[in-house]
């Protein structure tokens, strides 16, 4: 299985992080333990679409989806013939190109075709058309620049509000975050909800949870007390509740074991620019 990344052209850098593309063969592929990380998705399979988990049972994915804001790991599983393509969207992007409120996505798989129609259908038929990876790119910034200029369009001070929290690792108060936005704590809440899909204390702890792996990269023998203080957390317990909570394990049975291609999404490299300004 083979998983590399295309950077969006500049202007589009304010509500995607990235294009993703993993291809090869998914025989005997193990389950893939996905760990929310405050970012919307929408995926194309090109190949065979892969299972999603939903306890011990699998379903297989649509062909084209949105995938929202996660309060829990996902888990998923490549099925026989890998060539899917995905756009990761910045905590504050898809909201953007659709006018749907983002909290009536999360922790759901939505069909592109619900969200937008004819265009998204025409956007997956040019995406299994497309001969190469650069060419699938080129179709997908040209179907977001066509949905930015048709859609909402951004929320500024919402953006405002995240870009802080996300600079400060997920330890922002609430108060601080509102200050930031010029809103009230309860206008703050009911906008983050609309817009990202979850609460601003939600997204602070996901922000919080990647900071932990950001800081941890590969040295699984780090000093986990240490860590968990550093992020915002009480005390080491704190950050094992939320290993439970978010990533469904903790760290000592999940660390190593969640996937090849889950790594990449919590790869340190991949984390610096999720936590960078977007100028």
């Amino acid at each position: 299985m083979r998983y590399w990344e295309v950077r969006p052209a500049t202007p589009l850098g304010r509500f995607v992080e990235c294009f993703w593309f993993v291809s090869g063969s998914g025989r005997g592929a193990e389950v893939q333990t996905i760990v929310p990380d405050g970012c919307p998705e929408l995926i194309v399979h090109s190949g065979d679409p892969f299972e999603r988990f939903v306890g011990e049972r699998p379903e297989r994915q649509p062909t084209a989806f949105v995938v929202g804001e996660l309060t829990s790991a996902l888990r998923v599983r490549p099925s026989a013939r890998i060539s899917t393509m995905g756009i990761r969207f910045r905590p504050t992007g898809l909201r953007a190109l659709v006018e749907v409120p983002q909290q009536e996505l999360t922790d759901r798989t939505t069909p592109i075709a619900d969200l937008w129609g004819g265009p998204a259908r025409e956007l997956e038929a040019r995406v299994h058309e497309a001969a190469t990876d650069a060419q699938r790119a080129s179709v997908a910034e040209e179907f977001l620049f066509d949905r930015l200029a048709a859609g909402p369009g951004p929320d500024p001070r919402i953006e405002a509000a995240v870009g802080r929290l996300l600079s400060e690792g997920g330890q922002t108060r609430l108060a601080a975050l509102a200050a930031t936005a010029g809103l009230s704590p309860r206008q703050l809440e009911r906008r983050f909800k609309s817009v990202v899909g979850l609460g601003p204390k939600a997204l602070a702890r996901l922000v919080r949870f990647q900071e932990v792996y950001r800081r941890l990269g590969d040295d699984l023998a780090s000093d986990w007390a240490s860590i968990a203080l550093d992020c915002g957390y009480f005390d080491q317990a704190h950050l094992l509740r939320d290993f439970r909570d978010l990533a469904g394990a903790p760290p000592s049975r999940l660390l190593g074991s969640e996937g090849a291609l889950a790594r990449e999404f919590v790869d340190p490299s991949r984390l610096a620019r999720f936590f960078a300004p977007t100028g």
